[in-house]
């Protein structure tokens, strides 16, 4: 056949179309097409309402309709004009992380809803908004929950996370199969087994570690492991021997009573001075006819403060627990009981008794200048220099010796901070610094460890600007 003769008429036709041709030539019409006149247009057609009102209500419908579809379906930074703040960026440390089924080679980002899983041969660092990041070691599987203003969350299911959080407590949370995270301005590692189990271990600051209304609050040192029928564990410091650990494990997630109650008298017996922190978790976790016992030990490496009864310890009274975890020298109870809201008043240097012989650098009452990196700080009480540059508060109550305590400062974004202390009643080693990485924020904290008591000068330098105080530091 040749394709001409179906486009003009010419070539030799094929056989089929003929035959074709034949059948259909009956039903040609016989009659000869009408004469179409050209008209003239009206340009007043094109111009008036009669031809532009439906086609701008059409217009305006699409319009209408794309916005109506497209609004649901925008992420909420997309709505405040930030196309990064529902995402957080992704950078790769080694290997072929994956976000949901996209393979990272270098810098990506992970959004809302999103998943980030490591193999055995790949490692990660997420951006946590503007307050911090966290490293992702192998074989983890990670998904982001929320972020916005003041409350970011993340879900580890498992493998294991390392935190560096710069902000306000309660504004990064790390949920788990058996626990819930919650930062209050801290450096922490947190591991989840395939089980829902898990451990958290805290570096600087501290972390509330609850479920289902039990709650561990960690200190910097101290670690918590998690059970998914029991929740969250009782706190150890990570000094402790090892068999003193194992016992813990058996008391808060043993099956065998004789085991659990040999574990218990362990426990009591071990226990240091500096365990009474743990002793204090303990009260309210064992048994009515366990817990005297319990507080008999505290009682002796921390004796009951006066104003406290033994029976309403006994009996779970919040208000007598706390003053008598006042009195452990760790940090005040006030402060982590509120930490979902601002730092109480409470909990500043300057409410504590002075030391004697010290002469205090008093403090402000004053709210300093928002931040890039937190919500608002509240009036302090705060160490301020005079240009108002450099703004210092310590997040955890009275500075005591020997612990790593949170502190805050406010300073100019993109400088380097630096501190020194030293203690200038008598000889002591230098205050010891752990800085969590923040070099762009203008909202940073810290860690500082005063090796003894005494009367001791702090000096912060940022660029050309320095803050310089003299405070005491108490005893444990």
């Amino acid at each position: 056949m040749n394709d001409d003769y179906l486009v003009d008429g010419t070539g030799a036709p094929d056989p089929e179309v003929v035959r074709l041709e034949r059948l259909l030539g009956r039903l040609r019409s016989t009659t000869q097409p009408p004469v179409l006149v050209r008209l003239k247009p009206d340009r007043r057609l094109y111009l008036g309402p009669r031809f532009f009102a439906p086609a701008l209500a059409t217009a305006a419908a699409v319009i209408l309709m794309v916005g109506l579809i497209w609004k649901p379906l925008r992420p909420e930074s997309v709505a405040d004009g930030d196309p990064n703040r529902s995402s957080w960026g992704v950078a790769v440390i080694v290997g072929r992380p994956r976000v949901d089924a996209s393979v990272l080679t270098g810098d990506g980002r992970i959004a809302v809803g999103q998943t980030l899983t490591t193999d055995a041969r790949s490692r990660a660092t997420i951006e946590v908004s503007d307050i911090g990041h966290v490293t992702v070691d192998e074989q983890t599987r990670i998904r982001l929950i929320d972020s916005r203003d003041g409350h970011h969350r993340l879900a580890l299911d498992r493998g294991t996370l390392h935190a560096a959080i710069a902000a306000p407590p309660g504004q990064f949370v790390v949920n788990t199969p058996s626990a819930t995270a919650t930062d209050l301005g801290c450096v922490y590692s947190l591991h989840v087994n395939d089980d829902g189990s898990g451990l958290l271990s805290v570096e600087a600051g501290w972390v509330a570690f609850e479920e289902r209304g039990r709650e561990s609050f960690v200190p910097a040192g101290a670690s918590s492991r998690t059970d998914r029928v029991n929740g969250p564990g009782t706190p150890r410091y990570d000094d402790t021997e090892p068999a003193f650990r194992d016992a813990i494990d058996e008391v808060d997630n043993g099956h065998d009573a004789r085991r659990k109650e040999t574990s218990l008298r362990y426990v009591l017996d071990r226990a240091r001075q500096r365990d009474a922190m743990t002793l204090w978790h303990l009260i309210p976790r064992v048994s009515a006819d366990d817990r005297a016992a319990v507080v008999d030990a505290l009682n002796a490496r921390v004796p009951m403060p006066p104003a406290v009864s033994r029976d309403a310890v006994l009996l779970l009274d919040r208000a007598s627990l706390d003053q008598w975890w006042d009195a452990l020298g760790l940090d005040q109870a006030s402060w982590w009981r509120k930490w979902k809201g601002a730092y109480p008043a409470a909990a500043s240097a300057s409410q504590a008794p002075a030391a004697q012989s010290c002469a205090e650098t008093r403090t402000l009452r004053a709210t300093p200048p928002p931040t890039n990196n937190a919500g608002p700080l509240g009036d302090g009480p705060w160490w301020v220099n005079a240009d108002r540059t450099l703004w210092m508060q310590s997040a955890t109550g009275p500075w005591h010796a020997g612990y790593n305590q949170k502190n805050m400062m406010v300073k100019p974004a993109d400088v380097r901070p630096a501190m020194s202390g030293m203690r200038i009643d008598r000889p002591a080693p230098p205050m010891e610094v752990k800085w969590v990485p923040q070099l762009h924020a203008e909202f940073q904290t810290m860690g500082l460890t005063f090796p003894t008591e005494g009367c001791w000068k702090v000096t912060a330098t940022v660029g050309a600007h320095e803050l310089s105080f003299v405070s005491a530091v108490r005893s444990r």
